[in-house]
């Protein structure tokens, strides 16, 4: 009797290299949340602590920092907000329980008049 030896048979045909074996799948991609926004129309006034109006020390305890911190009472502190293509962080209060009204922090006195009062469209960064 004769062997015949079928070629898709051969041992040689079964080998698995050892990378594909024992490789480890990629890890998906992480998920990230994307930020939740919410535009609301806010009236917009400026406030200074130069020549005297004040120490600058704001309500949540931290120093004002011109043309970053702001006031709302209705807003968390740490909350971002686009004013104008520039963000904010509400750092301040009024004190009033005032609704739908921000205060920036501005460096001086002819500043704030020149921003004077605005009601304004203002992006909620959450």
């Amino acid at each position: 009797m004769m062997f015949i030896e079928n070629p898709l048979a051969a041992p040689g045909n079964f080998y698995i290299p050892d990378t594909e074996i024992y490789a480890t799948p990629e890890p998906p991609p992480p998920v990230v949340a994307e930020k939740k926004t919410k535009v609301i129309t806010m009236n917009v006034s400026a406030y200074t602590v130069a020549e005297g109006n004040g120490d600058g020390l704001t309500a949540s305890g931290v120093e004002g920092t011109p043309f970053y911190t702001c006031a709302a009472d209705d807003l968390p502190f740490g909350t971002k907000l686009l004013i104008d293509g520039k963000i904010w962080v509400v750092q301040d209060r009024f004190g009033g329980d005032y609704e739908n009204r921000i205060d920036l922090l501005m460096e001086t006195t002819d500043q704030c008049l020149a921003w004077g009062r605005q009601w304004i469209p203002v992006e909620i960064i959450e």
